[in-house]
């Protein structure tokens, strides 16, 4: 997305090219290769991953609608703003996700928020440990919220300005306050996971999956490391 998980961290030289004929059209189905989360990858630039999670909350259901598309280097997703004067097709073959909230709810009662936590490997940690995944603004605000607001929608597109090889992977988290805005205490209601590889300068994406509670617990030391003045209570909740 948004801060060390999401976006390059070198800006790009201004004589870089980007080579159009790099194979992006390859649908692979099942597993192709062993991948680190352990879930179908495809290899395609035409095919929509798609994923809905059923909630309740407050004795209200709800829908979490997950999609997952190649960016496809076109204006469209607005990447264009964060490649530093790169042409669009630096970003093709790379995921698009988008997560909709459908809540049987309005005004404060609707007031959710979405964390996230991502494990890449040209992290600090090569790979090896999750961290979070701030939007860049949000960097050095005290706030685990990457989209925060009534019935908010998650987007990320993350991107590397180079396709060399590499494994992210993500999990994103729809949470909310027990009394709406007014504490910081954060308690998840669903997530998902998603992410790509790359491998020979193709780009591979996941097929989006259901995170339960054992995943939710196994983020929170990560999310009370880095947000200390919050609390995060175990489990995922509906009220």
């Amino acid at each position: 997305m948004h801060g060390h998980g999401g976006l390059p961290r070198i800006r790009p030289k201004p004589t870089s090219l980007v080579d159009d004929r790099a194979p992006l059209c390859v649908l692979v189905r099942g597993v192709t290769r062993p991948s680190r989360s352990g879930h179908p990858w495809v290899v395609t630039i035409h095919e929509t991953l798609s994923l809905d999670l059923p909630f309740r909350l407050r004795q209200r259901s709800g829908t979490v609608h997950v999609t997952v598309v190649p960016n496809r280097g076109t204006p469209d997703p607005g990447c264009e703003f964060l490649l530093f004067g790169m042409p669009p097709e630096t970003v093709r073959g790379y995921p698009v996700c988008t997560a909709t909230v459908d809540y049987d709810a309005d005004g404060y009662g609707a007031v959710l928020g979405w964390t996230q936590v991502v494990r890449s490997s040209d992290n600090a940690t090569g790979g090896d440990a999750f961290e979070t995944d701030p939007i860049a603004v949000y960097q050095d605000v005290d706030t685990p919220f990457a989209w925060f607001g009534v019935k908010p929608t998650l987007f990320d597109a993350p991107l590397r300005f180079e396709k060399l090889d590499m494994h992210w992977e993500c999990h994103s988290f729809l949470c909310f306050l027990p009394d709406a805005t007014m504490s910081r205490q954060v308690r998840a209601v669903c997530g998902f996971g998603w992410g790509f590889e790359i491998h020979d300068q193709v780009v591979a994406r996941p097929q989006p999956v259901a995170l339960g509670s054992d995943t939710w617990n196994a983020c929170l030391p990560v999310l009370r490391t880095a947000y200390g003045r919050w609390t995060f209570d175990e489990d995922l909740q509906s009220a």
